[in-house]
């Protein structure tokens, strides 16, 4: 008969108590690893209610899903195609390098609805494709707009109007002056004095002859 009084079983029931605390215990609850790695295999078996942090760097590959609110601080780098559902609101200056297209209307607000600037730098143009497209552009420190055949020239010298073909108006400091008037003799103009400014019933101005 074995005496379980004695030293063999005080040792059994030192062992059955451990084990007891090992069946019922938390063996990550403070745990730490210095060497090696813990890998988790599970599908969501890594699971943390409350808060969790990285120091150093965190990688991975394969889908990132993530639910709620985001703060990101530092420099971020994005590389590959990337897109927005929702609103997107940017605070501070931005800047996009490269060739882009915006679908859907785009509302420019300053300070005041009225002091809005685009600002278009040197070289650069505006472009409104259609039937007859309509071209913004500074050159030489004068401003064109093109519009189909006809062009509106701007400059500290005045601004013009010029058509594909026909009258141009020139308004300056000097007055206004119409370049390529058509003509008209003195008897189809009733007898005007040539070399007057005659217009006819339709409001058409000729150079009488």
């Amino acid at each position: 008969m074995v005496d379980f009084h004695g030293d063999l079983g005080q040792e059994i029931r030192e062992l059955k108590r451990r084990i007891r605390v090992l069946e019922s215990a938390s063996p990550l609850g403070y745990s730490s690893i210095s060497e090696g790695a813990l890998e988790i295999r599970s599908a969501e078996g890594l699971i943390v209610v409350g808060s969790a942090r990285v120091d150093g760097t965190l990688s991975g590959s394969g889908t990132f899903s993530w639910t709620g609110g985001m703060n990101l601080q530092g420099d971020q780098n994005v590389t590959g195609p990337t897109t927005f559902t929702g609103q997107m609101t940017v605070n501070g200056p931005w800047t996009l390098v490269g060739a882009g297209s915006i679908t859907g209307n785009v509302d420019l607000e300053g300070i005041l609805s009225l002091l809005s600037d685009l600002l278009v730098k040197a070289g650069g143009r505006i472009v409104v494709e259609g039937g007859n497209p309509i071209v913004l552009e500074q050159s030489g420190g004068t401003a064109h707009i093109l519009m189909g055949g006809s062009e509106i020239r701007g400059g500290d010298g005045g601004v013009g109007i010029y058509p594909g073909s026909g009258p141009s108006i020139i308004s300056s400091s000097a007055g206004v002056r119409i370049a390529y008037l058509p003509t008209i003799d003195s008897a189809s103009a009733g007898g005007a004095v040539p070399g007057t400014v005659w217009c006819n019933a339709l409001g058409y101005f000729y150079r009488v002859t």
